[in-house]
Order: structure tokens, then sequence, then C-alpha cells
């Protein structure tokens, strides 16, 4: 598949940044058969510059379903629209966001942060049961992602710090690993599963990246539990 020309601008424009907010990528492959196209990307979620960043470091194009507040913040709402990004409602995927999934992943891979919402404390949380949904509806297979993003855009600020980031992608789950990992017939008990499942795989790359075993860097986090 040759990258469209939208996608090489995009990731023109991002490595200017990177350069400018002095933001480097630390990248690991654990697979090195990545798919162009027709899987999920799933990563945690402690940056609002989560989606930049991954775009940065996977290969080949990608359109993102995240949640629809992050067009309004200024400056980097345009670059999200710019991406492609697919806004929906935090609390649930619906129908219509289904819809345009299954036409965009037949070129493309879609990345989806199943938390939905970011973790302030350093540690990656539950995902949601909409996850799970959007993965049942599509039939897909997962790559699962770490992102160490923890320090680069702590809450409450607008400008990113200078760090160096650390992204490891896992290896592919098909979506018949995934249903054969499964027990439950209830729709809502199944999706739930596929999260847990995918979590897990997100979890044990965490553990991969030395620095996740730090505390927190945000000052004010670290006030509020007490360490210097």
């Amino acid at each position: 598949m040759v990258p469209d020309a939208g996608w090489r601008i995009s990731r023109f424009w991002l490595r200017i940044l990177h350069f400018f907010f002095l933001i480097r990528l630390d990248v690991t492959f654990l697979d090195e058969n990545i798919p162009e196209k027709g899987f999920i990307l799933a990563g945690n979620h402690f940056s609002n510059l989560d989606p930049p960043l991954l775009y940065s470091a996977f290969p080949y194009p990608l359109s993102f379903i995240s949640k629809f507040e992050l067009l309004r913040l200024p400056f980097f709402g345009r670059v999200f629209k710019d991406l492609g990004m697919i806004p929906v409602n935090r609390q649930s995927f619906g129908p219509s966001t289904v819809r345009e999934a299954s036409e965009r992943i037949k070129n493309r891979n879609i990345a989806i942060f199943p938390e939905g919402t970011r973790s302030t404390t350093g540690e990656i949380l539950e995902g949601k049961p909409g996850f799970g949904y959007f993965v049942d509806k599509l039939s897909a297979g997962v790559i699962p992602v770490y992102i160490g993003s923890s320090c680069i855009l702590p809450k409450n600020r607008f400008l990113p710090n200078p760090a160096t980031v650390k992204i490891i992608f896992g290896k592919l789950l098909t979506f018949e690993d995934i249903s054969a990992k499964i027990g439950s017939r209830n729709p809502r008990e199944r999706f739930m599963e596929i999260t847990r499942i995918v979590m897990d795989e997100v979890r044990k790359l965490k553990e991969l990246d030395p620095k996740s075993r730090q505390l927190h860097p945000d000052p004010e986090r670290r006030n509020e539990t007490g360490t210097a």
C-alpha cells in the first residue's frame, strides 16, 4: 500500500513539533511483521498527546477513535482533525462510529484508547466494554501498544515537557485468538472479556519499560501522595 500524501505531510509536521518541543521517541516492535491495514491498535492513555505520538511512531497510515473533546484543544485540536480522528462520546461507541471505522479499516489500521480517559497516576486503568464491542463488531485483530507518555503533558499543563517517550508495539492478537479465550455468550460479558484480554497485554508491555517503575513525575501528584 502506498501511503497517501496527507499521511506524509502530517508526519512531516509532527516531526517538526517533536524537534521544537524536544520530544524524542524510543520505539520497539516485538513483531517485525506489522500489518499495513485491517487491524486495531489498542494503547494505554496517559497524555492528550498520545494520538500524535502513536501516529508518529507507527510506520503506516492510521485513523484514531478518540473523545471529541480533543478537537476543542487550542492548536492541537486542529492537529487531531488533520490526523483523521474519528470523534466519539467517551462513554460508548455507537453504530455510526462502527460504520465509519469499518470503511477506514479497509485501507489502514484504526487506533483506540480502551480506557476512555487519561490516567493521572501513571497506572493503566481498566478498559471500557465499548472497546470490546468495537472489536467484536469489526471482527478485527488487535495490536497492543504501550505509550510511556505520563511525563510529557501532565494534567493542567498546555505545553509538553521535553522528554523521551518509550513506545512498544506488541504482537498481533488475531480475532480468532481473542475469541478462543472467551467463555461467555452474554454480549456485555463478552465485550468486557475482549477488553480485559487486550488490556492485560498492554500491561505486560508496560513492564518492559524501566521508566514505568519510577514514581509519577507530576509534582502535584507527588505532593498528593506525600512523596518528595
